[in-house]
């Protein structure tokens, strides 16, 4: 039965004390995992949750797991925790393989609360928190001055100083989790994992712990992963969203990012945070507004063979801002742009070229609807061959086919528009309105 107590509103925690396994300052993920299966292994058997899973959790992150009951949440939090096996594919902590940690290595780097109660009722709270500094006290087990000072930090973070000399076996639901939250603090992981921590716990103590642990993650480099059924609370305190979901009988992970976006953040693929204002950003976004024009050009396009074509560029428009969206240091493999892609381009550039009478030089947009919006989109298309640029020079990698793509395409786009004017019997020819002679240019220029 669940209890409920009068607990005072939490403050905000203390500063959190730096995790002694890795600098405050770096840049590595707190959690990642490459190509994981998870699941269940006998000797005559292997049966996949779930499979082909690629995540990534920033320090101060806070993931909120959802999904329904049997899907898969618990055996997914259980392997990222290495209380049971993965089938196959990696986890690295702070760039660390899982499987090349000690446990005391492990146990000093993730700190992991259970939906289980513990069997302990005649221990005040003090001594359950002081049993998260075992990994940093030895096989003695001596309690050190900062151990203390870590165990006092960690019971004031989740205000619980007045439950501190109280039996375990006489505290609330609320009261309870809170203790087993600062027993796992005291161990000061770089990430730690919560299996539905409110499952037991009245409405106003739910609240409360989800708030607490959003708090613990602003004021440190933690990293906290919580599966909860409690989806409003979920999408009013997590940073992100992983929802494991049926579709069409396959198990799949949905990454919903919610609220870092307010402090100028965005996510690339596999949960990398970066700047809005990096130039990856800007490259794929550019791609992005690129595609937006493309539709916008098509759904006003009388031709029905330029149409297609367009619906085809779209469609290789995604797969390019996949790639870029996906920097080196992500968990999920880039997409390859195949170069068979730019040759299509260039055969159309070549075809449309060769059809007699077709304008190949300065043209005014605006004489034709249709033309005009390829011409808007060809603009486009040449600012996000020079982010591409940009970003070859910062030093990223850029596959030569896509900045080939995005060349080729521009000249594509303009000789649609020329042919669209063509077709109609309009001209846009910019000498023709001047009434000025010079040299001819090229759909290359």
């Amino acid at each position: 039965m669940t209890t409920t107590s009068n607990e005072p509103p939490p403050p905000m925690p203390m500063p959190m004390p730096v995790p002694m396994s890795v600098p405050m300052s770096t840049p590595t993920p707190a959690l990642i995992a490459r190509d994981l299966a998870v699941g269940d292994r006998s000797r005559r058997a292997r049966r996949a949750v779930l499979e082909e899973i690629n995540l990534a959790v920033q320090p101060g992150e806070l993931v909120c797991l959802l999904g329904p009951n049997g899907i898969g949440k618990s055996t997914l939090l259980r392997t990222l925790a290495r209380l049971q096996p993965a089938l196959s594919g990696s986890i690295e902590i702070g760039g660390t393989s899982l499987d090349a940690l000690s446990a005391a290595d492990l146990a000093r780097r993730i700190g992991v609360v259970l939906t289980e109660r513990i069997g302990v009722d005649a221990l005040p709270a003090r001594r359950i928190v002081e049993l998260g500094r075992y990994p940093h006290s030895g096989w003695l087990g001596r309690v050190s001055d900062r151990d203390r000072a870590v165990v006092d930090w960690a019971i004031d973070a989740v205000n619980a100083r007045h439950l501190a000399d109280r039996d375990i076996g006489r505290l609330s639901d609320g009261e309870r989790q809170r203790v087993m939250v600062a027993r796992a603090l005291a161990q000061e992981p770089l990430v730690l994992v919560l299996d539905e921590p409110t499952a037991f716990l009245d409405f106003p103590s739910r609240t409360s712990l989800m708030e607490l642990l959003r708090r613990l993650t602003r004021a440190g480099p933690l990293a906290v992963i919580v599966s909860t059924h409690e989806v409003e609370l979920a999408w009013r305190t997590a940073d992100v969203i992983w929802s494991l979901e049926d579709v069409e009988g396959a198990r799949v992970m949905r990454s919903i990012s919610t609220m870092r976006g307010d402090s100028g953040e965005t996510s690339l693929a596999g949960g990398v945070r970066v700047s809005k204002g990096s130039l990856r950003v800007e490259t794929y976004g550019t791609i992005d507004e690129l595609n937006s024009a493309l539709g916008l050009a098509r759904s006003i396009c009388d031709d029905g063979e330029i149409a297609a074509f367009t619906k085809g560029v779209q469609q290789d428009l995604f797969k390019i801002g996949s790639s870029l969206a996906t920097p080196p240091e992500s968990p999920k493999p880039q997409i390859a742009i195949d170069q068979a892609l730019v040759d299509r381009l260039t055969a159309e550039v070549h075809r449309i070229e060769a059809i007699e009478g077709m304008l190949a030089d300065w043209s005014l947009p605006g004489e034709h609807r249709a033309a005009a919006a390829y011409d808007v989109a060809r603009t486009i298309c040449r600012r996000a061959e020079r982010a591409l640029v940009r970003l070859q020079g910062s030093g990223a990698s850029v596959q030569p086919s896509i900045l080939a793509y995005v060349n080729r395409l521009s000249d594509l786009l303009w000789l649609f528009g020329r042919k669209l004017e063509h077709d109609a019997g309009v001209s846009a020819s910019l000498r023709e309105v001047t009434g000025k002679a010079g040299n001819r240019f090229s759909r290359a220029w």
